[in-house]
């Protein structure tokens, strides 16, 4: 793996959410030969705060600030300050912070990876004309976002007058609306990371399988952020179905020119079709283990856990760093062993 120095003095990064349920970083604790501060910024004072931060030359600052754009939390604005002040830094790049879903559907279709059928609806469209060739069904998100936020146990829709009233609630908040056929079957999420030895081969995670509680079919807001305990998780016992998840993360991650880490969500039908739903950089993570996200999961099913991970992120954003700076600036030493 690419050398850095240990210890290191690492800064974490988190934004002050309006949108999203915040549970406690735990990251910390697999860093304990490194010194770690931990600082919330706020969107009004970004730069001021990071200004302060900068001056105090931290190794690597672990960005975990996933504010979505116009949403008052600090988000791709803290990647633009980082990067315009040389910092070495985890998670997206601001090409790949926020891809739109019509990208997503974009990636996968250069790539050859089976999406659901889809439309998209905005504010002069009109549902019924948007989806005519859909099948209900359907679910409808915003065109862009994460967390599952804007997405509610009735935006599956089964009959055109649920669809036109979900469609203009997602269009009351925002800028447009995905509508696509519900994939029903089981829901995969995978776990990539860039890898610091050859960009071409990123770090693919064995997939695990989320299963739901009884009555519910998708992860929506309440189910993501509140009632989660319901949801179990599950390795995947199947090598080629592995295989073939970890192939379309991979695939897309590479088309979008993933940066850091991501997490895909894939869905397969009862055919056995797989279905990428779409891929969220900056993915949900370093979760307490009792509140353990999706990619904590699958982390806590990993022989090198949380710190091999965390090894795998910085090595990548300290080589970016080091690779756009004059070779005569020193050496580094080798990562102390786990």
């Amino acid at each position: 793996m690419y050398p850095i120095q240990a210890p290191l003095r690492i800064c974490i990064l988190e934004s002050i959410s309006t949108e999203t349920v915040q549970y406690p970083t735990y990251i910390a604790p697999y860093l304990p030969e490194h010194y770690c501060e931990h600082h919330k910024i706020a969107l009004e004072s970004l730069e001021s705060q990071l200004a302060e931060l900068i001056a105090k030359r931290f190794d690597v600052f672990i960005n975990l600030c996933d504010g979505a754009a116009g949403s008052g939390s600090a988000g791709i604005e803290v990647v633009r300050y980082l990067e315009q002040h040389g910092a070495a830094y985890t998670g997206a790049d601001e090409h790949f912070y926020e891809p739109t879903r019509q990208q997503m559907k974009d990636a996968c279709k250069l790539r050859g990876i089976r999406v659901p059928n889809y439309a998209f609806a905005g504010t002069e469209t009109e549902p019924a004309s948007a989806c005519k060739e859909l099948n209900f069904p359907l679910i409808v998100k915003p065109a862009s976002g994460y967390g599952s936020v804007g997405v509610l146990k009735s935006s599956k829709v089964y009959s055109l007058a649920a669809l036109e009233k979900e469609v203009q609630r997602i269009l009351e908040k925002f800028p447009g609306a995905l509508i696509e056929e519900f994939i029903a079957g089981q829901e995969f999420t995978v776990l990539i990371a860039e890898n610091p030895d050859n960009g071409l081969e990123p770090i693919v995670y064995p997939p695990i399988e989320f299963r739901f509680p009884e009555g519910e079919e998708f992860k929506h807001y309440d189910l993501k952020w509140f009632d989660y305990q319901g949801m179990s998780t599950h390795s995947v016992a199947n090598d080629a179905l592995v295989a073939r998840l970890r192939h379309m993360a991979k695939e897309l991650f590479l088309e979008l020119k993933g940066r850091s880490y991501a997490r895909c969500d894939i869905r397969m039908d009862a055919k056995g079709d797989l279905y990428m739903l779409e891929i969220n950089p900056n993915c949900g993570i370093f979760y307490a283990p009792e509140d353990a996200g999706s990619a904590d999961f699958i982390l806590l099913n990993d022989p090198a856990g949380h710190r091999g991970f965390l090894d795998l992120i910085i090595a990548s954003a300290v080589q970016r760093k080091d690779l756009a700076m004059p070779q005569s600036l020193g050496q580094v030493r080798p990562l102390s062993a786990n």
